[in-house]
């Protein structure tokens, strides 16, 4: 069923019409359903996306951040955070706080990729002030496991370790083990650098 609809969604872009603003909206709906869990078809469908409907600035807005967020989960490390800059900027002035809470998740997991912790801790930092609007504890852990990442990173083992903890509690809560899992050796693996090992 899956194969069948990305095969219908596939023709459905390439069909849509230049003007076709409704049909482009719904296509981008489509492609949000499925980018978890098949983040590579998104992101082929995304590629094929006809490029005249980004000219509509909600559109490009929306194709840019479902277009980062399939690239970060088929693990493809983008690194120039230029045009993320530009979608957070957009969802920030217009006062949306979920597609913002987005934007500079990934605008600090493409500065993360490019080795700009000081710019990724901030976006993160942006991002974690409008953590109280998500729904989702999966997307709250994600970012509480990232922060946990950067606060490593600067040797402040103290924050580390609580945002590593907010991470696991969240991904407990949520139903994923195996994140819990990688969260909880981040965890211990903290605890082996800070020398303490009895815990």
């Amino acid at each position: 069923i899956m194969r069948k609809m990305l095969v219908v969604l596939t023709i459905t872009i390439a069909t849509v019409s230049c003007g076709d603003i409704t049909e482009a909206h719904k296509s981008l709906d489509d492609i949000e359903s499925f980018i978890m869990v098949r983040p590579d078809s998104a992101l082929s469908i995304l590629d094929s996306f006809d490029l005249s409907l980004l000219k509509n600035t909600r559109i490009w807005a929306r194709h840019s951040l479902l277009h980062a967020k399939a690239k970060d989960k088929c693990y493809i490390d983008e690194t120039d955070d230029s045009l993320m800059t530009q979608v957070a900027a957009y969802y920030q002035n217009r006062h949306n706080k979920k597609k913002s809470f987005a934007a500079y998740y990934y605008l600090g997991r493409i500065q993360y990729n490019a080795g700009e912790y000081a710019k990724s801790l901030l976006s993160y930092t942006m991002a974690e002030q409008l953590v109280e609007n998500i729904d989702s504890n999966f997307e709250k852990a994600l970012l509480y496991a990232q922060l946990g990442m950067i606060y490593r990173k600067h040797y402040d083992y103290e924050r580390c370790l609580n945002a590593y903890e907010l991470a696991r509690k969240l991904y407990e809560a949520d139903g994923k083990t195996r994140y819990q899992y990688y969260t909880k050796l981040d965890i211990g693996n903290t605890y082996m650098r800070l020398n303490k090992y009895d815990l």
